[in-house]
């Protein structure tokens, strides 16, 4: 098992093999096909926040929602700040950020519920989306992972918040950790080098990051260090699956912030709800 390529409803997604087998619960990360936004955003923009027309936005979250199943209208999208901060939502948080950024959930990285029909949605243009799926308790949780959210091991507190709110065993849990930027293309300075493997061992270093061909330049590999942070919270390795999907290098599928160097660029989606029916599943 690991990530698979579905469409539906005319837009492409990938979904993780093991969470689609669960019967519990409908996901998946969007691409920049399918949608309505033109110009830089062409076409399947899921950002409010980015300079595209909110009107196409808005068609495009609904365009995404009908083909993973979810309703818009129940989505959750947090205004995300590179932070560590977890959030537990529930029924009265359904709609928070959908149609307009006011109504977001400020300084949110991640979302944790065990309530049905409440779909966590956190937008990504090379940062790396963390699902988490607990079977046993049937929760879940989203997290936005940028080199920043890694270092505050935001996936890892997301996993201890939803063990304080639902009673989850790390054990139990399947992990996703999708399409970002990959190590092929990180490249950062000494200074985010030295932050970014400060919370790691000498041994784990070499497998987060390597020497850049550049004087003080280095590569970093943000799915192997949210992978660590991962285990050495208690997820089994067997239970985590890694897209191993750059970005940078598939500009055609996906919106790249490194890519556009500055410029204006969309944002894909992740998208995680347990099924109204999952009790049955």
């Amino acid at each position: 098992m690991g990530w698979a390529w579905r469409q539906r409803e005319g837009i492409d997604y990938l979904v993780i093999e093991a969470f689609e087998r669960s019967g519990i619960v409908q996901h998946g990360f969007s691409t920049r096909k399918g949608g309505v936004s033109q110009g830089p955003y062409e076409s399947l923009n899921i950002g409010l926040h980015v300079g595209d027309d909110s009107d196409r936005v808005r068609i495009n979250r609904q365009r995404l929602a009908t083909a993973l199943a979810v309703s818009s209208e129940r989505m959750v999208v947090p205004a995300q700040v590179h932070g560590n901060q977890v959030k537990v939502v529930t029924g009265r948080h359904a709609g928070a950020g959908v149609q307009d950024l006011s109504s977001a959930l400020p300084g949110v990285d991640a979302l944790v519920t065990q309530e049905t029909d409440l779909a966590l949605c956190t937008v990504y243009a090379d940062c790396v989306p963390v699902y988490i799926l607990d079977p046993v308790h049937q929760a879940i949780g989203l997290a936005h992972a940028g080199w920043k959210g890694t270092t505050a091991q935001i996936g890892a507190q997301t996993l201890q918040q939803i063990s304080a709110s639902f009673g989850t065993k790390a054990r139990d849990c399947l992990i996703g950790i999708g399409p970002s930027v990959g190590p092929c293309c990180y490249e950062v300075d000494r200074s985010v080098w030295r932050q970014f493997t400060a919370a790691f061992s000498l041994k784990d270093r070499a497998r987060i990051s390597q020497v850049g061909t550049i004087s003080n330049r280095f590569y970093l590999n943000l799915w192997e260090a949210n992978r660590l942070t991962l285990m050495a919270g208690g997820v089994l390795a067997a239970n985590i699956w890694i897209a191993g999907i750059c970005t940078r290098c598939h500009q055609d599928w996906f919106y790249s912030y490194r890519a556009a160097e500055g410029q204006e660029t969309g944002r894909m989606a992740a998208v995680l709800a347990l099924r109204i029916d999952r009790l049955s599943a």
